[in-house]
């Protein structure tokens, strides 16, 4: 009679999470890199949770999606008040973008 052997199969976790459960095992402590955790924190927000300051100060840091000058020339296109220093980023960069006489 021929018996199946059981397979296990490993589930493929993502790093940010295997490292999480490591620390709340308590286990180790596992490093992850500021890509993971912006990930982590964007997951986050994604699920309606609630960002410590910690993560909200690291998001503020490094997800600035749009520059200051992107923003104001996205402003401008649509007809919204521009504030001064738009205003000024907006002339210093139309002048970058004249040709030398």
């Amino acid at each position: 009679m021929f018996i199946p052997k059981h397979i296990i199969r490993k589930e493929i976790v993502p790093d940010w999470l295997e490292a999480e459960q490591d620390q709340e095992k308590g286990t180790k402590k596992v490093e992850i890199s500021l890509e993971q955790q912006l990930e982590m924190i964007q997951l986050k927000q994604d699920l309606g949770q609630e960002l410590t300051p910690e993560e909200e100060y690291l998001l503020q840091e490094h997800c600035s999606t749009y520059s200051s000058l992107e923003m104001a020339e996205l402003k401008q296109d649509l007809g919204q008040a521009v504030t001064p220093e738009e205003q000024e980023l907006l002339h210093q960069h139309a002048k970058l973008k004249e040709p030398a006489s």
